[in-house]
């Protein structure tokens, strides 16, 4: 074996052993409600925000205001929160 695949071979081995002991969760379902996945993903936005803060070794690629949209079969792509920060939605 040369030094590449005993390195794949290393690092898939501890990928995989990775996974075997952590759990992973979904945060959402097929019927979620829109409000609920509104709320989600803006929980997401902010908690990568803060990551990304308080992190050393990363880029801060992530930051300023955040615009949500709501995009639904019946009414189309709706604004739910614009860039100045204000709801502009019923959602």
């Amino acid at each position: 074996m040369d030094i590449v695949s005993v390195y794949d071979h290393v690092v898939r081995n501890r990928f995989h052993k990775f996974l075997s002991c952590t759990s992973f969760e979904l945060l959402f379902v097929e019927a979620m409600p829109i409000r609920d996945a509104v709320d989600l993903a803006r929980f997401l936005v902010e908690a990568t925000i803060g990551f990304v803060k308080f992190s050393v070794a990363r880029p801060k690629t992530v930051g300023g205001s955040i615009a949500i949209a709501a995009i639904t079969k019946h009414e189309g792509f709706q604004w739910v929160q614009r860039q100045n920060g204000f709801s502009t939605s019923r959602i």
